[in-house]
């Protein structure tokens, strides 16, 4: 039997320079009370390591990690892992994020997250950020962490695929001879999007330098650290569900800051930035930047509008960055128009995802993409979004009642309604599982109906969704789906084919009840495509570690018929749609190849 936990377990970076290195000591230097529990772990270079001084990034000593654990495991339910990145005197535009690029620092830090997530069953849960002493010193470098310090968690949070990542920032005192700049390294990183939080910890024990924890206090640095985000995590207060309505409002021209950072902004006619207009994706985000019209020349759009979102041609990222805000329309005339927003290498698209999404949602309200701004409208609203990806795949309860209005139950849970959704009828160029035919095979002797999501309309998969008592589901976009129409009561598992599973899945699958929700990583290994695109992939199972798993947890009976692919049947499987002369290999050498400059 497994001994694979049940649940998944909560990942936090941390980052900075000397208060989060922090002292040298050994674990028996400690009192018990500042020792490590045994119970969190950290990332030693090569695997994971018990919690404690003298483990992980500083072999000689701890940080405030101890104290973050110590506060984590009391308040919090989820198994802590830390990986930990820090380095005295370094300056953020010089040692982490130079000219704009990461440097050694970060591309550290983001290694050490990739590997320690593909160790499976972690999610990634926030960055806990001490930075800032050594360039409170000069000004002009201060002056500039406003510019910077955003940039590059941008970059962060793309890279480890988690736009909607918590960041939590410690501060010294605003003044002090050693930092006279404080104040604009405060400033600076306040002006970060997405969800962050910033604590204070001058109060502490302090070292005559005024600057740096001494031992004594990193024990509580690292508890208000934990204190920040767990508070931060905790499902927001819900926004005021308020309808903002400007006339004369001018769509600004889209600035390209980098690929994945734009200044795009709705403005009233005093050049005031609309609220609730900012775009969080993986791959995309927006500030208003500075107001200024576009021009008399430009389109003038009449009628009643929406600002709803983003478009995108994939299925998953529409439900989960195109639905947020159209809870509006019950509020609004009913020819309004809707206006999304798109990045321009994808203005040609059509957009028939989301078009289907609109239509089996009852909506047929006119729609219009723009993808470079310079317009004007005669009347916009905006509205908070209540769910999406900048939420971190959660939504208010206000638009799971809209959802269900849309998509209503119309029958009770079937007890003998067990649902498998497969991947198996798609393209097998697209990522799957090896022998997945199989799998289908033994399920359906076991009493499960298997199911193909893209056989069938939106509408009849909710309902099919709605219905059933067990579902196990292939990784796939049809998870978006479900974790919009899942009631309580149902018992579902996840089938894993990558690694490392994206938070915003894990944490979507049990928002709406966060019982019986299971994801079960059970690859062998995954064999990639020498090519560019990342979700191709083939995924192989280790059968009997999976039938070991579907029964723990209650969706299997260990009299059902098992049967373990031939390895024939597992080779053969393994090259469906695969030309004659096509290679795989791992991830380090499908990346080496991407390197070399000879992948598609």
């Amino acid at each position: 039997m497994t001994d694979r936990p049940a649940i998944m377990r909560h990942l936090v970076l941390m980052a900075g320079e000397a208060n989060m290195a922090g002292f040298k000591t050994d674990d028996a230097s400690l009192r018990d009370a500042f020792r490590g529990s045994g119970q969190s772990q950290i990332w030693a270079e090569t695997g994971w390591a018990p919690l404690k001084a003298g483990a992980g990034y500083q072999p000689s000593g701890f940080g405030p990690e101890l104290g973050f654990a110590n506060t984590w495991e009391h308040e919090s339910p989820l198994p802590l892992s830390v990986v930990k990145v820090a380095r005295a005197n370094t300056r953020l535009a010089q040692h982490w994020f130079p000219d704009g690029t990461p440097g050694r620092l970060l591309l550290r830090l983001i290694a050490q997250a990739r590997v320690a997530l593909s160790t499976g069953l972690v999610q990634l849960g926030g960055l806990i950020w001490l930075q800032g002493e050594t360039d409170a010193a000069d000004e002009a470098r201060a002056a500039e962490y406003g510019t910077v310090f955003p940039a590059m968690m941008d970059y962060l949070r793309s890279a480890l695929r988690a736009p909607g990542l918590p960041v939590v920032i410690g501060h010294l005192p605003q003044d002090g001879p050693a930092r006279p700049h404080g104040d604009l390294i405060r400033a600076g990183s306040e002006t970060l999007s997405g969800p962050s939080a910033v604590f204070d910890y001058g109060d502490l024990p302090l070292r005559r330098d005024g600057v740096h924890v001494m031992p004594r206090g990193l024990f509580g640095l690292g508890e208000r650290a934990a204190q920040s985000l767990i508070a931060l995590d905790a499902p927001a207060p819900a926004p005021e569900a308020q309808l903002w309505t400007q006339e004369d409002v001018a769509l600004t021209h889209a600035e390209r800051i980098n690929r994945r950072h734009a200044r795009l902004g709705f403005f009233a006619k005093n050049l005031a930035p609309l609220p609730h207009c900012t775009i969080t994706t993986p791959d995309w985000t927006t500030r208003a930047g500075d107001g200024h019209a576009p021009g008399n020349g430009f389109p003038r759009n009449f009628g009643s509008h929406l600002f709803a979102g983003v478009a995108d041609k994939q299925f998953g990222f529409c439900l989960l960055n195109s639905l947020g805000r159209l809870w509006a329309l019950d509020q609004m005339p009913k020819d309004t128009t809707l206006v999304y927003l798109a990045k321009k290498q994808r203005m040609f698209e059509n957009y028939a995802h989301l078009r289907t999404i609109l239509r089996e949602l009852g909506i047929t309200n006119p729609m219009r993409v723009s993808v470079s701004g310079g317009e004007w409208f005669e009347s916009l609203t905006t509205a908070p979004e209540l769910f999406g990806e900048s939420r971190g795949g959660r939504g208010d309860p206000r638009f799971y009642d809209w959802i269900d209005s849309r998509w209503p139950t119309e029958a009770p849970i079937s007890d003998d309604g067990n649902v498998y959704v497969s991947r198996a009828a798609l393209n097998p160029r697209l990522g799957r599982f090896a022998c997945e035919c199989d799998l289908e095979h033994l399920l359906e002797l076991a009493g499960y109906r298997i199911f193909h999501p893209e056989r069938h309309s939106l509408t009849e998969q909710a309902k099919v969704f709605q219905g059933a008592r067990k579902l196990i589901f292939a990784e796939g976009s049809a998870l978006h789906l479900y974790g919009l129409v899942r009631r309580p009561g149902q018992k579902v598992a996840t089938i894993l084919r990558r690694m490392d599973p994206p938070k915003i899945m894990t944490d979507q699958m049990g928002d709406r009840d966060p019982q019986d929700v299971h994801i079960l990583n059970c690859l062998d290994q995954i064999l990639w495509r020498m090519e560019v695109a990342d979700n191709t992939a083939i995924g192989v199972l280790d059968f009997d570690l999976l039938r070991e798993e579907l029964i723990a947890r209650g969706f299997l009976s260990d009299q059902d018929v098992w049967e373990v692919p031939s390895e024939a049947r597992l080779n053969a499987s393994i090259r469906e749609g695969m030309e004659q002369d096509e290679k795989l290999g791992s991830l380090e050498e499908r990346n080496a190849f991407i390197a070399s400059g000879r992948a598609r």
